[in-house]
Parts: structure tokens; C-alpha cells; sequence
């Protein structure tokens, strides 16, 4: 519909499919990820389909090694393909093949985060006849997955971040592990989120922003009188982070175990011991 009238699109969902275990928000942000790039593939119209099947991976043949029963979601679009060059980089942080200013490289990035998360795998495959993406997920009839070895439960996390993408590739793997996270677009939105909530426990925030720097927002915290810790984002030099200095720094691109990592290093309690008895 709209700008892109020409597209048709299916569903397919094979007898007897089995249910995933799932976080329901993550994956329906996978497969929007994944339409959209199908869509934007084909922008003179095209077909894009949408299939579940069960399948059995055998480990040394499959998708990371995987063993076991999954469900193998494809989104296929029939658009132009992928150079191999392209092909190889499609799953890597800040890769894009989008103008300027239309696309930030981290949806597929995001998407291979968020499906490996849940012990799954995604991969590509790609012809001058059209793009197949590949979602395997293990079937809720097989092993549950471990809990999470984080927990953010009862903690506020206040996130300044100008890149949608990357806000809400942030903010569900908080939310996941029961961070509460205040979701500011610059830094005077940070600032008035932080006023009106002063119990916040950690500022995680990009150095580069428009309006206001995440030095700028740190040091306006910081001159309320409030010592609060924070970690520094940056895609370039977030060695050369100082002034204010912040608590924790995190290299773009950054995984969600050292997103978490991090989060738990800053926060965790100091232990103060006394002389010995």
C-alpha cells in the first residue's frame, strides 16, 4: 500500500507447525525488520512470502551447529538479490546499503542479535532472482532455554539515544531482564526524563547527539549535585571518553552480553570491609 502499491505478499504456515518460546516484542521486531528490507528490495512491486515449517538440525550441517527441532521461518522476496560482497556483510553492525540518512545498518544486525538470544539462527540466501532470509527458533516441544543470567529487576536505567534503531535494539534487551528504562531521543529529553524521575540508578547514554553531547547531558546531571553513574556509547573514540568521566564506556558495536556486562560492572554494589575482629 502507499508509496509501494505493487506488492503482494503470502503466508504459509505448513500442518502440524509447532508453538517457539519467544519474547513475542522481539520477534515481531525480527520480522518487521525483514519485510521492510523485502519491501524496500522490490521498489517497483514484486511478491514476498511468508512460510513456518518444522525442521530437524543435525548440528554439523546447520545454521551454528544447531542440533535439535526447530521451526524454520523464510521471508522471501523475488527483488533484484544481493551482490556476494553484499551478501557477506548483510548480518554486520553499521553496514547499509541504503542513501544516507535512510538507513543505520543495525536492523539486520539487530536481527541476528535478537534471534541468536533465543538459541536460534538466522541466514541468507541470495540470487539476481530474489532474497531469501532463513529464521530458525527452537520448537517449544524441545529443551527450554536457560533463564537469563541477568536481572535488572527493580532498577531504572534512563537511555539517551538520537538512532531509533539502536533505542529499541537497547531497550528491549533491558526491558528483557527486567530493567525499567526511561527512552529519551536527545539529551534535553534525558535531562527532563531524569528531573521528573530523580530515583534513576545509571545514565546510559550516546556521546554523539545532536542538541545536547552526552558529555553535555552527564555534566548537567552531574552539576544538580547528583553523582550519577553512567555509561558512554560511541561508535568512534569512546577511548578518548572524558570530561566528565563516565563510569563505564561501550564500544559501538556492542552485543547484548556486553551491553548487560557492562550495565551489571557499573551497578554492581561496592563491598566495604571492616578492620578484622
Amino acid at each position: 500500500s502507499g508509496a509501494f502499491p505493487n506488492i503482494r505478499s503470502t503466508m504459509l504456515v505448513s500442518q502440524g507447525t509447532s508453538k517457539v518460546l519467544c519474547n513475542t516484542t522481539m520477534i515481531h521486531q525480527v520480522f518487521m525488520n525483514l519485510v521492510v528490507n523485502a519491501r524496500d528490495a522490490m521498489p517497483h512491486g514484486g511478491q514476498i512470502d511468508v512460510m513456518a515449517q518444522n525442521v530437524f538440525l543435525h548440528g554439523e550441517s546447520g545454521p551454528r551447529d544447531l542440533k535439535g527441532d526447530f521451526v524454520m521461518f523464510t521471508v522471501r522476496d523475488n527483488g533484484s538479490g544481493m551482490t556476494p560482497e553484499v551478501q557477506s556483510k548483510a548480518f554486520t553492525a553499521f553496514f547499509t546499503t541504503k542513501p544516507k540518512g535512510k538507513g543505520t545498518g543495525m536492523g539486520l544486525s539487530m536481527v541476528k542479535s535478537i534471534v541468536e538470544d533465543h538459541n536460534g539462527a538466522v541466514s541468507v540466501n541470495s540470487s539476481p532472482n530474489g532474497t531469501s532470509f532463513l529464521v530458525y527458533l527452537p520448537s517449544a516441544d524441545g529443551p527450554r532455554a536457560p533463564a537469563p543470567q541477568f536481572d535488572g529487576t527493580g532498577k531504572t536505567i534512563l537511555l539517551a539515544e538520537d538512532d531509533a534503531t539502536m533505542r529499541l535494539f537497547i531497550s528491549m534487551h533491558l526491558e528483557q531482564v527486567g530493567y525499567k528504562v526511561l527512552s529519551a531521543v536527545n539529551g534535553p529529553e534525558a535531562l527532563s526524563f531524569f528531573r521528573a524521575n530523580p530515583d534513576v540508578d545509571l545514565l546510559l547514554t550516546d556521546k554523539q547527539m545532536p542538541v545536547m553531547s552526552g558529555p553535555q547531558l552527564l555534566e548537567s546531571i552531574r552539576s544538580i549535585g547528583l553523582d550519577l553513574p553512567a555509561i558512554m556509547m560511541s561508535g568512534y573514540d569512546a577511548e578518548q571518553v572524558n570530561d566528565p568521566k563516565p563510569d563505564g564506556v561501550l564500544q559501538k558495536p556492542f552485543t547484548r552480553e556486553d551491553l548487560l556486562s557492562e550495565i551489571e560492572r557499573v551497578l554492581k554494589p561496592i563491598t566495604v570491609y571492616g578492620a578484622a575482629d
